[in-house]
């Protein structure tokens, strides 16, 4: 258990979400409202930190969860049949799309951590290419292996 101070109460793609200073990770944390399994509350009281911004804590991150270490410039290649859908979308504040004479989008963003937007990219499954940095395409990659270990006593065999 942790004793949370909430700093910010919001509601983004279909969860409401808590940011606040938690007590067992001795730092701000996000936490997802619909997860927590008990509440007491406490005869105590606290203020936000005066410097404290919901922008700045959560800096790039690709939806809630910042991630320490430097910002990572990603480059995803969607497949034509996805194109249009992801060009239209707002998905991140730094993105910048590029459609090709092929019907490809190339998809860019600077974003903390590569995590969340791994998930993001394994969604599209077989319409989307991780292309940079090294290490986002690595961690699809792996991502996608066991996902494929899961599936192989299946007949594909029409």
């Amino acid at each position: 258990s942790t004793k949370l101070k909430p700093y910010q109460l919001l509601f983004s793609r279909r969860s409401w979400y808590c940011i606040g200073r938690s007590s067992l990770h001795r730092a701000v944390r996000t936490f997802n409202v619909a997860r927590i399994q008990q509440l007491e509350t406490l005869d105590e009281s606290f203020e936000v930190p005066r410097g404290f911004s919901v922008s700045r804590y959560l800096g790039n991150a690709w939806h809630l969860i910042p991630e320490p270490g430097p910002d990572h410039h990603v480059l995803v290649r969607f497949q034509p049949l996805v194109a249009r859908n992801v060009a239209e979308v707002a998905w991140h504040r730094t993105q910048q799309t590029e459609r090709a004479a092929d019907g490809t989008l190339e998809f860019r963003a600077t974003v903390s951590g590569l995590g969340e937007i791994s998930w993001w990219i394994l969604g599209y499954g077989d319409q989307a290419e991780a292309i940079e940095p090294p290490e986002l395409r690595q961690l699809v990659a792996e991502r996608c292996a066991k996902a494929l270990a899961r599936y192989r006593d299946v007949d594909t065999a029409c």
